[in-house]
């Protein structure tokens, strides 16, 4: 009996002794976050999948992709519309008299504002103008936003926005966001277009798995728990998420075997979705040559593996037929960043990211603000010729 208690007794103990420690480190570190404390159902949407938060805070945190620029962190604000409010100048200044909506994924989002496309196009512009642009950039862009959710939220930004000029930017991994995490998702109107993407099943059940571990008062109870969904309940909900289709998102361009025949019913389903971007956009702005489009190679699209495989490009081909269905204009940035590179795009994009690295961002952001001048150009003189009319019919009402 004594043995059984001491047992019992060195048993609780070690109990105790982990609880303090798992308690300690989540203080300390944390090792292994055991408070969730970020963990939020607020990102989920049932129109636009997923949604940004108010207020971000992010950290380049891995040394091996970010050198030098680890450890920076910087602050992302948005408004209920989800559009970034560090945008220069502010929304209501009266000295922005075009403003410019980004719409995109994470390229668009970008880092800080200084290392943003918008922001890199505007100082593109002012180079080229000779002078301060008047121009306000609207950053709508968010992590993994591809065609299918930009319909929706093009729905939801141009009537209240209004913009004078609207640039999309398309991203390779944008075929594979449509058909494979979006297309089961999508809510069609009884005219065919996007009414609204649903939250991912996936998304929702790993968040609420860890709302459930969090309730748990006990921290060694909430480990395990924490534990047994991310490591054994997860990985079997994926496998039976993407059975209908267990592929990549750029695995159609990984793919070498594959063809424009092959994706047929895939980039179907893009191009679909992109019509129906521009017929919403083209209607708002009422001129399809102030919309832009753009589109931008990933670094193995330039640069052969390991394997010596160069990786394929469906997206461009498509995103520069359905401009030309649209009658918008079309950027295919290639051409120019590989001029820009000059022979090194190592040096342009994150080492073991898809991303372009700040220098990288420079010159796409440059290529944008070129391609963006014309149409600037066009939104300032017929702002002037507005002001000379306003202002001549003034004066013939007040000689009367």
């Amino acid at each position: 009996m004594r043995k059984t208690a001491r047992i019992l007794l060195i048993v609780l103990v070690n109990l105790l002794l982990l609880e303090g420690l798992l308690r300690l480190q989540q203080v300390l570190g944390p090792v292994y976050d055991l408070e969730m404390a970020s963990v939020t159902r607020e990102t989920f949407s049932d129109d636009l999948n997923h949604v940004p938060l108010p207020l971000e805070t992010w950290t380049l945190r891995r040394r091996e992709v970010f050198g030098g620029h680890a450890g920076h962190t910087y602050v992302i604000p948005r408004d209920s519309l989800g559009v970034r409010t560090d945008a220069c100048p502010p929304p209501g200044d009266p000295a922005a008299s075009v403003e410019i909506l980004f719409l995109g994924d994470s390229f668009v989002e970008g880092y800080d504002h200084a290392h943003t496309l918008p922001h890199l196009a505007r100082e593109a512009l002012g180079d080229r103008l000779g002078t301060d642009p008047p121009l306000r950039m609207l950053n709508a862009g968010h992590s993994s936003y591809s065609p299918a959710i930009l319909a929706p939220q093009a729905r939801r930004l141009m009537p209240v926005l209004s913009p004078d000029l609207v640039v999309v930017v398309v991203d390779q991994t944008d075929l594979g966001d449509d058909f494979i995490r979006y297309e089961p998702l999508v809510r069609l109107d009884e005219a065919g277009r996007i009414a609204g993407v649903g939250a991912s099943p996936v998304g929702v059940a790993f968040v609420d798995g860890l709302l459930e571990a969090r309730r748990s008062p006990v921290y060694l109870w909430r480990l395990l728990r924490k534990l047994v969904h991310t490591h054994v309940r997860m990985p079997i909900f994926r496998r039976g998420y993407r059975s209908w289709y267990p592929r990549q998102p750029l695995y159609f361009a990984r793919n070498p075997g594959g063809s424009v025949e092959t994706y047929r019913r895939e980039i179907g389903v893009f191009s679909r979705n992109l019509d129906d971007l521009l017929t919403t956009l083209v209607a708002s702005v009422g001129d399809p040559g102030r919309v832009l489009l753009v589109c931008h190679p990933h670094f193995r699209q330039l640069v052969p593996g390991d394997d010596g495989i160069l990786w394929q490009d469906f997206v461009t081909p498509a995103v520069a037929a359905a401009a030309e269905r649209a009658g918008t204009r079309f950027l295919d940035a290639r051409p120019g960043l590989v001029e820009a590179f000059d022979g090194r795009p190592e040096d342009f994009y994150w080492p073991g990211d898809m991303h372009f690295n700040f220098d990288g961002m420079r010159r796409y952001g440059a290529l944008i603000g070129a391609a963006l001048a014309p149409m600037v150009a066009d939104r300032l003189a017929a702002g002037d010729q507005s002001k000379e009319i306003s202002s001549g019919s003034s004066l013939t009402s007040s000689s009367r």
